[in-house]
């Protein structure tokens, strides 16, 4: 019965689709298989902050990832312990920063699932979960002969740690083989019809109170941008802009906050999608606070 939590679900994952004889159940959570652009373009980054020997700026970058900065209230995580996670990335050692190295590329590398587990399988998301979204884990279900997708409340992707009685009231009757619980304290199990029917959108991406921004290149250039959407984690600007070549050394220049790091998405008619690197924490302070503010929609499959 392998269980895949975060970097460990594609591998689960795959093992159960490759050995159905060999697994009897199948336990997932913070799927990492898809493989989402923006989620693509913060691990390449992560990986180039470490070949560069930035391990403060990955450090800060990865926790964003692991804890919402937005949510911290409803998950419950104490300052004390995203502190002591915080420098606990930051002190890897060379055999982790390897181990870490291999991981990620091996899902930069992974090209999907050919086939799906047909196992029994439960698929665990936390509500909150930017880095891995509840759409993305309701998606992986769908593809699954016998998965039960649920949703853990007040959780994003360290459910495990934030709901630990949540999560084990799904997790004890499914290894076991029993019928899981039409009602559970923290939990909800999501119908088979929403499953392909989950709001992508994860977070409020609002016009900022001023549009007009300055976007500037690390080797020179600034151009004039308005800022049309302005979310925590990204956002979409418009401009008379060149070919943005390459996603690194980008700076969004917004009045009434730090300069924020970014790495464009995608540019097209509608205007350029980036996501925001958060390697700055006081960049990243000053744009969590301004969203504090602002009232958060619900879950995203709400």
């Amino acid at each position: 019965m392998p269980i895949g939590l975060s970097y460990g679900s594609a591998l689960a994952g795959l093992f159960a689709a490759r050995h159905p004889r060999r697994c009897a159940r199948l336990l997932l959570a913070g799927i990492t298989a898809f493989g989402r652009a923006g989620a693509r373009l913060l691990l390449q980054e992560g990986l180039a902050l470490l070949a560069e020997s930035r391990t403060d700026a990955f450090a800060h970058g990865a926790l964003t990832g692991l804890l919402n900065p937005l949510r911290l209230e409803q998950t419950g995580v104490a300052p004390v312990f995203r502190k002591a996670l915080l420098r606990q990335i930051q002190r890897l050692s060379a055999a982790d920063i390897e181990r870490y190295r291999q991981n990620s590329q091996r899902l930069l590398d992974f090209q999907g699932f050919k086939q799906h587990p047909s196992c029994p399988t439960l698929v665990l998301a936390g509500e909150y979960d930017h880095f891995t979204q509840p759409w993305e884990h309701a998606h992986f279900a769908n593809a699954c002969a016998q998965a039960t997708c649920a949703l853990i409340h007040n959780a994003d992707h360290l459910a495990q740690f934030e709901q630990r009685g949540a999560c084990a009231s799904l997790y004890n009757p499914f290894l076991r083989g029993d019928a899981l619980p039409s009602r559970s304290a923290g939990t909800r199990l999501l119908p088979q019809t929403q499953l392909l029917h989950l709001n992508k959108r994860h977070e409020p991406r609002l016009p900022p109170s001023q549009r007009n921004a300055l976007l500037r290149h690390a080797e020179g250039g600034e151009w004039r941008v308005t800022v049309d959407e302005l979310g925590f984690f990204g956002g979409l600007l418009q401009g008379d802009l060149p070919e943005l070549c390459g996603t690194r050394g980008w700076q969004l220049h917004c009045k009434d906050l730090q300069a924020q790091p970014l790495l464009p998405l995608r540019q097209d008619a509608k205007g350029v999608a980036f996501v925001f690197a958060h390697s700055e924490p006081l960049a990243s302070q000053t744009l969590a606070l301004q969203f504090s503010l602002q009232p958060l929609p619900k879950a995203a499959c709400a």
